[in-house]
C-alpha cells in the first residue's frame, strides 16, 4: 500500500449532485470533499479522541532531536476526505522538550500530546462510506532544522498510514458512539492497532518519510450516514 497523499485540486472535482467544501480558518481545518452517493445502506466515520503521538523518526541524523512544525490528520475513504492541521501552539511535547509555538522539539520515543483546550474541530473529521469498504487515517509531519529557519537547507517530512476494511456490522447501529459501533485505536506490541466489536477484514500501515509519529490513541465512531 503507498502512503496516501492529498488530492491535487485538479481531482476534486465533484459532480453536481455531490457535497465538497473548502475553509481555511484558525482552527485548523483544511480542506474536505464528500462526494460519496449516500444511500440506506451508507455509513458515516467519524474520528474522535485523538490525543497522543509517538516519535518514531525524527528527520534529524546528527542530534537525533527534530524540530517538529506541522501535524496533518486525514480520514479518507473512496471519494471522501476530512483534513485538519495541527500547529505547534496545538502540541506539547511530553518530555518537556522546548516549545516555543513555531516549533517543538522531538526526540526518539518521545511523545506529543494535543494541547488543551482542545482544538475546534478536530473531533468534527468524518467521510461517508458504503458497508465493507476501506477506511483510511493518514498522519503527515513536517519537520525544520536550526529553529524553522531551514539554515541547514534541510527540510523533512513524513507520514504514518493506517488503513482498515470495515467487518459486517449490525443494520441498525446506535446513533450514539458506543461499543457496538466503535473502533478503538490502541498500541498492540507497540503498533497502532484497531480494536472494535468485530476483526476488521483487513488492517495495513506503512510508515514513510525522514520524520515519522504514530498515534496512540483515537476512536472512530460509526453510525449511519445522512445525506445532507
Amino acid at each position: 500500500m503507498k502512503p496516501v497523499l492529498p488530492l491535487a485540486c485538479a481531482a476534486l472535482i465533484a459532480s453536481a449532485s455531490a457535497l465538497t467544501a473548502w475553509s481555511v480558518n484558525h482552527t485548523g481545518l483544511l480542506s474536505e470533499s464528500h462526494t460519496h452517493t449516500v444511500t440506506p445502506d451508507s455509513l458515516r466515520i467519524n474520528l474522535q479522541d485523538l490525543t497522543t503521538f509517538v516519535v518514531r523518526k525524527t528527520g534529524d541524523r546528527r542530534s537525533r532531536i527534530g524540530e517538529l512544525h506541522r501535524i496533518w490528520v486525514e480520514v479518507r475513504a473512496e471519494g471522501e476526505f476530512n483534513t485538519f492541521e495541527l500547529t505547534p501552539a496545538m502540541l506539547t511535547p511530553a518530555s518537556g522538550r522546548d516549545s516555543n509555538g513555531t516549533y517543538i522539539e522531538i526526540d526518539d520515543p518521545d511523545r506529543v500530546r494535543i494541547a488543551a483546550p482542545r482544538p475546534d474541530g478536530l473531533d468534527d473529521l468524518w467521510v461517508n462510506m458504503a458497508r465493507g469498504s476501506e477506511i483510511t487515517l493518514v498522519f503527515r509531519f513536517r519537520e525544520l532544522d536550526c529553529s524553522g529557519d531551514n539554515a541547514c537547507n534541510r527540510g523533512d517530512s513524513g507520514s504514518y498510514t493506517m488503513a482498515m476494511i470495515l467487518p459486517a456490522l449490525p443494520a441498525a447501529l446506535p446513533t450514539a458512539c458506543t461499543e457496538a459501533n466503535r473502533f478503538r485505536i490502541s498500541l498492540l506490541d507497540d503498533v497502532p492497532a484497531f480494536f472494535g466489536p468485530a476483526a476488521p477484514v483487513r488492517v495495513t500501515r506503512e510508515a514513510s518519510g525522514d520524520v515519522v509519529l504514530a498515534p496512540t490513541d483515537g476512536t472512530l465512531c460509526i453510525t449511519q450516514a445522512i445525506a445532507e
